[in-house]
């Protein structure tokens, strides 16, 4: 990775507050992790060299008293945009589920449900973890840091729930399993392509070409599916497998707007996904393309699978805002450009308001 820093300081910060590590010393593990004494904090406020041999980080060390938490500050942890991303779907199934099927079978539809909401816990907390020691959450501006870097939570800790939490995550999935025993194919299916990634492309496996396509298909048609076979014990449906798609497309919008909003980063760490390789000027028009083909095979699934009336309902409702997204893309001259910030999350924005849009779509 290339050589470069980020810092952060405050006005009022002592000289005994500092201690500078670099990477050849005993302890920087152990300060990298949070293994600090139980009533200090050590807080990043400078990275020089990151990812490599000659790697530094300058530490602030607090008390923990003087860390200022808000009283739910674990809910930071979640991110809901992630869970509303998984959890959507699970809920728009089941609503299509009992429309054609009686009765529910509970324990697997619990168990898959609770399954999949522990693991997609345990996979954005080791994002987390993973993210501050590779460097790219510590090189983070502050407005934009995450509850690691702030001291609410120790790296180590947040790994250790992630851990936790993916073992619950496969304990939940005994009864589904024991109900239905052909979901192993897609549960392997999942299972293969996630290690596979993760191997292949390690710390930043989310921010490859390889990634993107992994997680908008794990988050789509396995998702899907999987959790349509715990509901019904079929491995496959047609509506099922094309509303997996039509999802599919959906996450990878929002992981192309991640790469958008964090472009200057990764071009930094010479990341190679979709948003760095089309250069800035070519992700301008690609990101309200891209979910405009999102809205045609939403109109699609609901023409062979739906309702043409939703179909109409979804276009006359999300073009009109996707221009509007579309010319504050095209106003932008550069990423330092001051409307970067509202152009994202006018992106996100979009994003949420067709999250709405299906969450009311599923009781008809």
């Amino acid at each position: 990775m290339s050589s470069f820093s980020s810092e952060r300081t405050s006005d009022k910060i002592s000289p005994m507050e500092i201690k500078s590590i670099s990477r050849g010393a005993a302890e920087f593990q152990r300060y990298l992790l949070g293994h600090k004494e139980d009533d200090f904090r050590a807080l990043p406020i400078r990275s020089l060299n990151v990812g490599t041999d000659q790697e530094m980080i300058t530490y602030r060390i607090v008390k923990k008293n003087q860390i200022h938490r808000p009283p739910f500050y674990y809910l930071a942890l979640l991110k809901p945009r992630v869970l509303l991303v998984a959890l959507l779907p699970l809920f728009f199934l089941l609503k299509m589920f009992l429309h054609t099927h009686s009765p529910l079978p509970l324990s697997s539809t619990i168990g898959a449900a609770l399954g999949v909401l522990f693991g997609v816990l345990a996979g954005s907390l080791k994002n987390d973890f993973t993210d501050y020691i590779s460097g790219l959450d510590r090189l983070l501006p502050e407005e934009l840091q995450r509850p690691i870097q702030k001291g609410w939570a120790t790296p180590w800790k947040v790994l250790r729930i992630s851990q936790v939490l993916l073992v619950l995550s496969l304990l939940c999935a005994i009864p589904v399993v024991l109900q239905f025993p052909n979901i192993l194919f897609i549960l392997a299916l999942g299972g293969t392509m996630a290690l596979w990634t993760q191997v292949r492309n390690q710390d930043d496996f989310k921010f490859s070409l390889r990634g993107e396509f992994a997680i908008s298909f794990l988050f789509g048609p396995i998702l899907s599916l999987g959790f349509w076979n715990a509901l019904s014990g079929e491995t496959y449906r047609a509506p099922v497998f094309a509303f997996g798609l039509m999802w599919g497309l959906f996450v990878h919008f929002l992981i192309h707007l991640q790469n958008f909003s964090n472009a200057m980063l990764a071009s930094q760490f010479k990341l190679k996904n979709t948003m760095t390789r089309l250069g800035f000027d070519r992700s301008r028009w690609f990101l309200p393309s891209w979910f405009f083909l999102c809205l045609i095979v939403y109109m699609i699934f609901e023409i062979y699978f739906g309702s043409v009336f939703f179909a109409e309902v979804g276009a006359a409702l999300f073009i009109p805002p996707l221009i509007y997204f579309s010319n504050l893309l095209r106003k932008l001259k550069s990423p330092l450009s001051s409307g970067y910030l509202r152009a994202s999350q006018t992106g996100y924005t979009l994003l949420l308001l067709f999250e709405f849009y299906l969450f009311a779509r599923s009781f008809f």
